[in-house]
């Protein structure tokens, strides 16, 4: 847990005495979500070429495992309606606002996912229109987890701080079990990605590196 700030493992071992919040996800109730690894973000987010490795090892042997592997892709603007109205509105220049729509429109080239990743053609992919794919009518997440029985998230991708955050946040409060892989997941600065596993560690997921969800998390 090299990326978590001192206080914070401080601060977990003394609520529960222990840093590791689960010891096992049974595989066949396991989905691994890898959030928002798009074309977009490839130039702007420091560290995102260098979490594929960890995330396609996670893909190719958690599905050998059983768990289902699910893409999730942040998706702005449909048909030429902007899905973000407040947000563009509000946190943008219209310049800046009319940029990040077109970019992030679904079906839009930036819009892909990189194409470094081990996606199969039996994956799943779902477009979330809001920072969480589990807050409601954001995406068909949370029908297809309860469709398919999943009991136990593992997640990565971008942002750490925003959308892997707030995505782990409304699992948990929600009834999944959940587990953030700190070593999959990257922000815009490392000081945001430490923040974001922080908040957390304290009171949303286990956070868990690839090779310790690998060897001790998901097992067959």
């Amino acid at each position: 847990m090299s990326s978590i700030p001192r206080y914070a493992i401080e601060r977990a071992l003394h609520k529960r005495k222990r840093l590791a919040v689960f010891s096992r996800f049974e595989a066949k109730c396991t989905a691994l979500l890898v959030i928002d690894m798009q074309c977009y973000y490839r130039d702007g987010m420091p560290g995102m070429l260098d979490i594929v490795p960890a995330i396609n090892l996670l893909a190719n042997t958690l599905r050998t495992r059983g768990a289902r592997v699910i893409w999730i892709l942040n998706t702005l603007e449909r048909d030429g309606v902007d899905l973000w109205p407040e947000y563009h509105q509000n946190f943008f220049t219209p310049e800046h606002a009319e940029c990040h729509r077109a970019a992030l429109a679904s079906g839009a080239p930036k819009h892909a996912l990189l194409p470094e990743l081990a996606v199969r053609s039996d994956d799943l992919r779902l477009e979330k229109i809001r920072f969480s794919a589990l807050t409601p009518g954001s995406s068909r997440l949370s029908e297809v987890l309860i469709e398919q029985g999943i009991e136990n998230l593992v997640i990565t991708g971008v942002a750490t701080n925003v959308c892997c955050e707030s995505t782990a946040r409304d699992a948990m409060m929600q009834g999944w079990r959940v587990a953030v892989v700190e070593d999959a997941m990257a922000a815009l600065s490392n000081s945001d990605h430490a923040a974001g596993l922080a908040t957390l560690l304290s009171c949303f997921s286990d956070v868990r590196s690839t090779d310790e969800v690998i060897e001790q998390l998901v097992v067959g």
